[in-house]
């Protein structure tokens, strides 16, 4: 490798990942390797270590921040890890990210674990629904 792109960042974090992801195993928490910023020659990764608690779910920074700050946004701390439909598909709430105004919500897809964000009141509507169903 002479120098990094999308490409080579790509590659580089996803074998970063699987190496991580046998320490992890080993430590019995979690790793995830995060955004990386690049230029030439040199590359950083952002990387996030959490405890995973008693139930299985790792500790992350967002889901400590859904617990303590969950009612700011008209939602309880018990909705973490409630699944909900919306768009025709179903997410479970994995956390929260105070610092993201229009998309504090953080889900994962059910059918595919992949990430996105949602406003508090679509979360909050969608969780109401599924409650009420």
């Amino acid at each position: 490798m002479k120098s990094f792109d999308r490409a080579t960042v790509r590659e580089t974090r996803s074998r970063l990942q699987a190496a991580l992801d046998t320490v992890a195993k080993e430590l019995g928490c979690q790793i995830q390797v995060g955004n990386a910023s690049f230029s030439g020659p040199n590359c950083t990764f952002k990387v996030e270590c959490a405890v995973v608690g008693k139930d299985g779910t790792a500790q992350t920074q967002e889901t400590t921040d859904f617990k303590a700050l969950a009612t700011r946004y008209g939602l309880s701390p018990d909705d973490l890890g409630k699944v909900f439909t919306t768009g025709g598909h179903e997410y479970r709430v994995a956390g929260l990210k105070p610092k993201s105004h229009r998309y504090p919500i953080v889900a994962v897809r059910v059918k595919d674990d992949k990430t996105y964000k949602f406003p508090a009141d679509v979360v909050k509507l969608a969780l109401g629904a599924a409650a009420g169903a």
